[in-house]
């Protein structure tokens, strides 16, 4: 059984549902904080995801579609995509999952149905990715804006938004937000010395 606790973000990429024991850890990690990625892909089955990990799916999973390709578009609310959909303009998926959706929605596809949804459980945060993250249902890993793409979702579902991002100079002071939910922090320095700020609620040191 591998720690979760050691890692900020699990990925599951066209796999089978976890089993009970293994859904049960997962849940339990996005609950207390860790993030959590699910992409679609033919070994995802929606009634089997759906009874394994309903607790933390920001999106109910339904049919397979499949035909002809749809493109995608941004939300219009900017969040994942700051500068809309650069490098995905041409992107296309033959075959996607269908999720009914209420929380964030940060891609759709032409057609108007979800294609990339995030969502918020307790301390952490999961998010659903309708296709596959190899070429097997769309061309989507062959545009320029995928790597950019992945790699803001992964951030986001860690909460890595909070964190401090671009070089710091020594000896300067910068501030730690804290992510929702949390009760505590813990900063360690370079020399290893170990600085504990109890009892935060949410505020920044």
């Amino acid at each position: 059984k591998y720690d979760l606790s050691h890692v900020d973000v699990v990925v599951l990429a066209n796999v089978d549902a976890p089993e009970r024991a293994v859904a049960q850890r997962l849940v339990n990690f996005v609950k207390r904080g860790g993030g959590l990625i699910i992409a679609g892909g033919d070994h995802v089955q929606a009634k089997q995801y759906d009874a394994a990990l309903s607790e933390v799916l920001p999106c109910r999973l339904r049919a397979r579609a499949q035909g002809s390709d749809v493109t995608f578009e941004a939300s219009s609310d900017g969040k994942l995509l700051p500068q809309g959909l650069t490098g995905l303009a041409q992107a296309a998926a033959h075959t996607r999952l269908m999720m009914d959706c209420e929380d964030d929605v940060f891609l759709r596809f032409s057609d108007g149905s979800p294609a990339v949804a995030a969502a918020d459980f307790e301390r952490g945060r999961s998010a659903l990715i309708a296709t596959t993250l190899d070429t097997d249902w769309t061309d989507l890993p062959l545009r320029p804006g995928y790597l950019p793409l992945l790699s803001r979702l992964i951030r986001n579902v860690a909460h890595a938004g909070l964190s401090i991002s671009g070089p710091v100079v020594a000896g300067s002071s910068v501030e730690i937000r804290v992510p929702p939910g949390s009760t505590g922090l813990e900063v360690i320095t370079p020399e290893g010395v170990r600085h504990a700020y109890p009892a935060l609620d949410g505020h920044a040191v």
